[in-house]
């Protein structure tokens, strides 16, 4: 046997594990009377491997509008213009341990809303994750902190 068969046997293997953080600030844009937020995301591997080949796909509230950000590419338009963004980090590498900022998120939403924010992570050799962010205009999420994780969460709605 080689010796990947054998670790994937006993249950040993070493494999990346991310998480995702963020950070909340209410954000002013000239001309948007909704209320605007700047969500900027952070990516922790805790696992005991390197992550490769990791996409995020954020998927915002049918009513909100995305006013800018970096690090993450709007694919809306393949989506049928729900708002949908995406973050893809093919040539690069995610550390265990080491937090990196990969990017932040403006968008407006209209009052009132009680709904989610939606982020699906994939990476080589990890299980795929899905994570929500409860969002109500008052009181709209915490200032910062981990994301709530779905367990068994894709694609079982």
């Amino acid at each position: 046997m080689e010796h990947y068969e054998i670790a994937d046997y006993f249950g040993k293997r070493r494999r990346p594990d991310l998480f995702l953080t963020y950070e909340k600030e209410d954000f002013n844009i000239e001309g948007i009377k909704d209320p605007s937020f700047r969500l900027k995301f952070t990516l922790i591997n805790k696992g005991k491997s390197v992550a490769k080949y990791t996409s995020i796909l954020i998927y915002l509230p049918k009513t909100a509008t995305i006013n800018g950000g970096r690090g993450f590419k709007d694919v809306s338009s393949a989506n049928n213009d729900e708002p949908i963004l995406q973050f893809s980090a093919f040539n690069d590498v995610f550390h265990p341990v080491l937090p990196v900022r990969i990017g932040d998120i403006i968008f407006s939403i209209p009052e009132p809303t009680e709904s989610f924010i939606q982020a699906d992570i994939f990476a080589d050799e990890m299980e795929p994750k899905r994570y929500k962010i409860s969002m109500h205009i008052r009181g709209f999420m915490k200032q910062f902190g981990e994301i709530e994780e779905i367990k068994n969460p894709l694609y079982t709605e």
